[in-house]
Parts: C-alpha cells; structure tokens; sequence
C-alpha cells in the first residue's frame, strides 16, 4: 500500500469514528432530557413550568449531559471539589437542580446519575402557602411559557433570581 491510500483510510476511519462519538453523544443527550422530560410529565402533566435551573450551582438555560458529566467528573475526582450548599451549611452541590411550578405548588427536584431520574429535592410547597406579594415568582402564565427541547420553562421570568430553590417564602 502506498502512504497516501494508507492516510486517507486513516482520516476516513478517524472520521467515521468521531461521527459515532458525535451522534452517541447527542443520543445520551436527547436520552437524559426525555427522561427529564417523563418525570415531570409522570408528576406534573403537561401543566408546568420550570422557573429556576442549576447546574453545579450556576444558572443555566438548559440541561447539558457534558456539563453534568464535567461536574461528576469534578465532584466525584478533583481534590477542589469543597461540598458546600446554600448558605454555607455543608451539603452536596448538584449536577442539575431545577424548580418546577404547576400553579398549585413548587418543588424542587435534582438529578441522580445513580437513579438515572429526577429526584425530590424538596417537598411541594403550596403556591396559596406563599406570601401574596411573592406568589407571582412561583407561579406562571400558560401562554407565556416557552417550549425547549420538550421541557416547559417560564418564558421571560424564567431563572430569576428571587425563586429560591428551598424556602419559598413563607
């Protein structure tokens, strides 16, 4: 064979592999965000929004297997890696912590890498338990909600920072 023949059957071996790893990757992706997407369908129905989400303690758009892989990766290795929760009590940080809103009650849920689901990270909290001045961040607007990747998000308002992932306000 002559080296040429032998260095295109490289980059075309080399190309097809990084095509598998590109299409794995968005599968696991699409696969991690349906399953996202059954729990808060199974606990909500279609009748929801998510008013907050977190990933490793910073806000984010949407949910991101490579950025929740680098957390685990971080968490789970990294001598760096201080567990520190809110308000400085020790805890675990999360790879992903959202807030979901059904206009009846708010919750918080985290994902488990171990369970392969969403997991309770609080118990619901009634939207009518809420002061009447604060309900408006807990609750939302069906026409104003906008749809990504399958998931519901509350539009405009979506990730603000006065929705408290643990302690609505009472």
């Amino acid at each position: 064979m002559k080296s040429g023949a032998v260095a295109r059957r490289f980059l075309i071996t080399a190309g097809v592999l990084l095509a598998l790893l590109i299409i794995g990757y968005l599968t696991a992706e699409q696969i991690v965000i349906g399953r996202i997407r059954a729990d808060l369908k199974r606990a909500h129905g279609d009748d929801y929004a998510i008013l907050r989400m977190n990933m490793g303690g910073r806000p984010a758009e949407s949910p991101s297997l490579a950025r929740m892989l680098m957390l685990a990766h971080e968490y789970r290795y990294s001598d760096l890696y201080l567990p520190q929760g809110s308000g400085g009590f020790t805890g675990k940080k999360n790879y992903l912590v959202i807030l979901v809103s059904d206009n009846t009650s708010v919750q918080s849920y985290d994902w488990s890498f171990r369970l392969f689901r969403l997991d309770e990270e609080t118990s619901p909290t009634r939207i009518d338990d809420i002061r009447e001045q604060n309900r408006e961040i807990y609750s939302y607007e069906a026409p104003t909600r906008k749809r990504r990747n399958g998931l519901w998000f509350k539009g405009e308002a979506f990730n603000n920072p006065k929705a408290s992932f643990y302690a609505p306000t009472l």
